[in-house]
C-alpha cells in the first residue's frame, strides 16, 4: 500500500485497489457496520486490474478478497488517496522471514530469548505503540522491520523516568506484521501489531543448553571445512559508536590491555550447506536432508509459491541412514528445508532428473575466532543510477562449496545463489546479475554476517565472506551503506589519508606504539570522502504543507518521513515526474520539525512552515571538507 496526503479537498478519501493478475475479483471494504463492493479491472485507466472506491469516509477500513481470504486494514481521513496493490508471492515469504540468524542462537556464553508480554488496547487512534525491553541493557540498538524494509532503529534509554533504562518505544505504526531484533544479539521476534494496541516485548538471556562433548570436534588450524558461528548481524545503520563492544556477554576486562576473550571458549552453530547434485534414476527430482548425528529430528519442506505444498520428514525413519531423510518425486522448481528447533531455513533449488543433497552440521570455530566477516574486494558501481539492470554482484564464501548466499533489496525482492568451485574466477564464488539500481543487503545464510551496497545498474561489486572476524572487527562491520567506487554515505573523512581503500579490509592494530610528536604531516592533503547529501531547492508559501524528495540519479527507491512519534508510509522516488526525474511528495504535513530518510542512504532534518511547499534535493556529492 502506498497512501498520499492531502490528496482530495476532504469531501472523502480515495481508495485504489489492484489485484494483480485477476479480473473480475469480487473486493469488499469494510468499516462497522458499513460495506462496500467492487470487481477488479472495473476502473482500466489506473491498469487493468484496478477498481476505485470514492468518496471514502473516515475511519480504520478493512480491504479484502474473500475469494482469496486475504485482507489489509487501511485508515482513511476524508483527504488521503491510497493505493493498495495485492500480489502473488511465494509461501516462504509470506509466512516466515528467512535471516541470517533467524532464532536464538549461543553467543559469548549467552542464549537471547524474545516474548510477548502484553497487549493493552487503547482508544482514539488507528495505530499501533510497540515497547521493546532488552533486559539489563540500556543503550541496546533495536532495530524494527517489516518483511520489506527496515522502519526504524533506536537504543533502549531514551525515556529512562517514564519507561526505564532499557525499555525503547516505537510509536504510530500501522498495523501489521514486523521484525524486532535487538543489534548483536543473534535473536529476533516477529509480531503481530493490532490498532488502538499497546504492545510489550521483552528480551531476556537464557542459559545456553549443555551440548555433547563428541560432537564439538574443533576444527584443525587450517580452518578446511566451514564453520557456522553465527554471531551480531552487522546491520550497517546501528547506532552502537564502533568503539562500543556489542557483545552482551562479556566478562569484565580485568584491566584495559585485557583481551576481549576471557577464555578459550569455542563458539559453534548449526550451519547448512548443499553438498551433493546428481542425477536421478527417475523424472522427478529428490532432495535428501542430514542433520549430522541427530536421529527423530522433523524435517519440514516448503516449495515457494504452492499454497499447501509443505511436506515432512523424519530423520532416521524409512532410511538406513539413521540421521537422514528424504523427500522424493518433487517437481523442479525452489524449496525450502527446515529442521526443527535448529531455527534455520536452507533454500534448495532443484530440476528435473536430480537428486540434490542438504547437510546441516554443528560446526566449530578455532579459539580466537569469534565470528564471520564481510569484505568488499572491489566496487566499479558509480554513485547515481543508471536506466540499466545490468549490474553484478559476486559473492565469495570462504567456507565450504554448496553455502548458500542471499540478496535482498530495499524493495523487498529476493534472490539466493550457492558457491561453488570456479577454476576462472577462482575460489567458491556465485553470482548475482541483471541487477536494476538500488541498495542491496548481501548474506552469507547461517553466518549472521551481511554487507549493504548501491548497484548503479551496470557495475560489478565482489563480496567476501569469511571465518575470521573478532570482536573488533565485527565492529568495523558495522558501517554505513557502501556507495559508489566504495565511499560510504555519512563517513567522516579524514586528514591523514590520500586514498581510500576500496578493495582491501582495515586492519587493526592493538596496542599500537606510540607516534613521536614531532613527525605530524602538516602537508597531507585530506581526502574527501562522498556521500548522499539532501538540500532544500525550492520553497513555495500559502499551500498545503507538503514536503516533496528528489533523489538524483535514483528511481524507485524508498523515502520515508517521521516526525516525533509518527511516520510515513514509504513513497518510491520516480512517483512525482511533475517535479523532475526520480521524485515523490508527501502532501498534507502540518507545521513542524520533519526528520527525511532516503531509505539506507542518508537522511536530513527541515521545518516545515504553516502552508509550505518544500522540495529537497539528495545527491551523491563531496562531503564537508574536515
Amino acid at each position: 500500500m502506498s497512501n498520499t496526503l492531502g490528496y482530495t479537498k476532504g469531501e472523502g478519501s480515495i481508495f485504489r485497489v489492484k489485484v494483480e493478475g485477476m479480473l473480475g475479483a469480487k473486493i469488499e471494504l469494510r468499516s462497522g457496520s458499513i460495506l462496500i463492493t467492487g470487481e477488479s479491472g472495473s476502473k482500466p485507466e489506473y491498469g487493468p486490474y484496478t477498481a476505485e472506491f470514492a468518496p471514502v469516509s473516515a475511519g480504520t477500513w478493512t480491504v479484502s478478497l474473500p475469494a482469496l481470504g486475504v485482507s489489509t486494514q487501511v485508515v482513511a481521513d476524508n483527504y488521503n488517496l491510497a493505493v493498495i496493490e495485492f500480489v502473488q508471492i511465494p509461501v516462504p515469504e509470506a509466512t516466515q522471514v528467512i535471516l541470517p540468524t533467524p532464532t536464538m542462537t549461543p553467543l559469548g556464553g549467552q542464549l537471547w530469548e524474545g516474548r510477548l508480554v502484553s497487549e493493552t488496547r487503547s482508544s482514539g487512534t488507528p495505530f499501533a505503540r510497540l515497547l521493546v525491553q532488552v533486559v539489563g541493557r540500556s543503550g541496546q540498538a533495536v532495530r524494527l522491520s517489516t518483511l520489506a524494509q527496515v522502519i526504524n532503529t533506536a537504543s533502549t534509554g531514551q525515556k529512562p523516568n517514564e519507561l526505564g533504562p532499557d525499555v525503547v518505544e516505537f510509536a504510530g505504526l500501522s498495523p501489521g506484521k514486523y521484525i524486532i531484533e535487538p543489534e548483536g544479539l543473534n535473536v529476533r521476534f516477529d509480531v503481530e501489531l493490532k490498532p488502538n494496541t499497546e504492545t510489550r516485548v521483552e528480551f531476556r538471556p537464557q542459559a545456553i543448553p549443555p551440548t555433547p562433548t563428541d560432537t564439538l570436534t574443533p576444527l584443525p588450524p587450517t580452518f578446511t571445512s566451514t564453520p557456522a558461528p553465527p554471531t551480531a548481524t552487522p546491520i550497517p545503520t546501528s547506532t552502537v559508536p564502533p568503539t562500543e563492544t556489542p557483545q552482551p556477554t562479556f566478562t569484565p576486562a580485568p584491566s584495559p590491555t585485557a583481551t576481549p576473550l576471557p577464555t578459550p571458549t569455542a563458539v559453534t552453530g548449526w550451519l547448512g550447506a548443499i553438498t551433493r547434485r546428481a542425477k536421478s534414476e527417475t523424472e522427478a527430482a529428490a532432495i535428501t536432508v542430514r542433520v549430522t548425528g541427530i536421529e527423530g529430528l522433523p524435517i519440514q519442506l516448503r516449495a515457494a509459491g504452492i499454497v499447501g505444498g509443505e511436506r515432512r520428514c523424519v530423520t532416521g525413519q524409512d532410511t538406513a541412514e539413521r540421521d537422514s531423510c528424504f523427500f522424493e518425486k518433487l517437481k523442479s522448481g525452489q524449496y525450502f528445508v527446515a529442521p526443527e528447533g535448529l531455527g534455520q531455513s536452507l533454500p534448495v533449488a532443484v530440476f528435473e532428473n536430480e537428486q540434490v543433497t542438504a547437510v546441516f552440521e554443528r560446526e566449530v570455530l578455532p579459539p580466537g575466532v569469534t565470528g564471520w566477516e564481510a569484505r568488499l574486494l572491489q566496487n566499479t558501481n558509480g554513485s547515481q543510477g543508471t536506466t540499466n539492470t545490468q549490474a553484478t554482484i559476486r559473492v565469495r564464501i570462504a567456507g565450504q562449496a554448496g553455502q548458500v548466499a542471499a540478496l535482498r533489496s530495499v524493495r523487498g525482492t529476493e534472490q539466493f545463489c550457492e558457491v561453488i568451485s570456479n577454476p576462472i574466477l577462482g575460489g567458491l564464488v556465485c553470482e548475482f546479475g541483471q541487477l536494476a539500481p538500488g541498495v542491496y543487503l548481501v548474506e552469507a545464510l547461517h553466518t549472521g554476517t551481511g554487507l549493504r551496497l548501491f548497484a548503479d545498474g551496470q557495475g560489478t561489486a565482489e563480496v567476501e565472506f569469511s571465518p575470521s572476524a573478532t570482536y573488533a572487527t565485527l565492529a568495523l562491520a558495522q558501517t554505513p551503506p557502501v556507495v559508489g567506487q566504495g565511499a560510504q554515505p555519512r563517513r567522516t573523512p579524514t586528514a591523514t589519508s590520500t586514498t581510500t581503500p576500496t578493495s582491501a579490509p582495515v586492519v587493526l592494530r592493538p596496542n599500537p606504539p606510540a607516534t613521536p610528536t614531532a613527525t605530524p604531516r602538516p602537508t597531507s592533503t585530506p581526502t574527501l570522502a562522498f556521500a548522499w547529501q539532501g538540500r532544500i531547492v525550492e520553497t513555495q508559501n500559502g499551500v498545503v504543507g507538503t514536503i516533496a524528495v528528489r533523489a538524483a540519479g535514483l528511481k524507485d527507491h524508498p523515502v520515508i518521513i517521521r516526525s516525533g512519534p509518527w511516520q510515513s508510509q514509504p513513497q518510491l522516488t520516480g512517483t512525482k515526474p511533475e517535479l523532475g526525474d526520480y521524485a515523490t511528495e508527501f502532501g498534507g504535513l502540518a507545521t513542524g520539525e520533519y526528520i527525511i530518510q532516503l531509505v539506507d542512504l542518508a537522511e536530513m532534518k527541515v521545518n516545515l512552515g504553516p502552508g509550505q511547499f518544500m522540495l529537497v534535493e539528495f545527491r551523491y556529492d563531496f562531503a564537508s571538507p574536515p
